[in-house]
């Protein structure tokens, strides 16, 4: 007769939520103490990305969490981010020439600073590497091996808006809308697994946003190739915090969480 296992405290549900919880809210506060010390931005990114990376590949050697999975060992990583760099200089090149079309962005001057754009893209490659591996490498995959796939989006993008609010000319309504676009990410994920193609998303559209098309990055500016006007209501703008909290990002998230959910719910990439 085969004897009863006893319970594991360490694999169950509750556990992981707590664990994760732990983990990602640690880093966050970590690289906040580093930028409270006035540490350059860059160097703060850098050492939370080598962090929720080291915790990432730790906890890849929990049974509910394996590193073969994790999404930093996809089949061919080098194309994901390749792919993810072209789908993120066209989708926001998409959504500027809407802005565009629409009234609500124009050009008044160009100017080409290589060193300007060269430092602020490194930024952005840590910055976003950091978020992909904090939100979509140990948050949500960790929520969706404790409870499900449709838990873990939902939280996920919960998080990623409340931890948002911190960022200079944030608003509820910006919250709202970069939670839908942690949903977007998190179901692009779901679909592909591969935290590099979401990192060239992440890195290509904040690049295109702020330093190429001069518009705010989650409430934060840089020097620019491109000088803009941008005027309208901030339904539609977004403000000061950036077009991602105007309309046009919004339905796009939207519109992209639905068909990717929709592709992934009946497949076993679904949890």
């Amino acid at each position: 007769m085969k004897p009863k296992s006893g319970f594991d405290l360490w694999n169950f549900w509750l556990t992981r939520v707590v664990l994760t919880i732990i983990v990602t809210i640690s880093i966050r506060v970590i690289v906040a103490i580093l930028d409270g010390a006035g540490l350059p931005m860059l160097v703060t990114r850098a050492l939370g990305f080598v962090i929720g990376t080291t915790a990432l590949l730790g906890l890849g050697r929990i049974n509910w969490l394996q590193a073969n999975t994790n999404g930093l060992m996809p089949p061919n990583p080098v194309r994901g981010l390749l792919y993810g760099a072209l789908a993120g200089v066209i989708l926001y090149s998409c959504i500027v020439l809407i802005a565009r079309l629409a009234g609500w962005y124009s050009v008044r001057s160009v100017s080409f600073d290589a060193g300007s754009l060269l430092s602020v893209f490194a930024l952005l490659i840590f910055a976003a590497a950091f978020e992909e591996v904090l939100f979509r490498g140990i948050l949500f995959q960790s929520f969706e091996k404790a409870v499900g796939t449709s838990w873990a989006l939902a939280v996920n993008g919960l998080l990623f808006g409340v931890l948002h609010l911190g960022n200079t000319n944030a608003t509820l309504v910006s919250a709202v809308a970069v939670g839908l676009a942690g949903v977007a990410l998190g179901a692009l994920f779901v679909f592909t697994r591969d935290l590099w193609l979401l990192t060239g998303v992440h890195v290509f559209w904040n690049f295109m946003q702020g330093p190429i098309f001069g518009v705010a990055v989650s409430g934060n500016t840089f020097q620019s190739l491109i000088q803009p006007r941008i005027q309208g209501s901030e339904v539609f703008t977004g403000g000061a915090f950036g077009f991602e909290a105007g309309i046009i990002t919004i339905v796009l998230c939207l519109v992209s969480s639905f068909w990717l959910i929709q592709k992934t719910q009946k497949t076993p990439l679904w949890h």
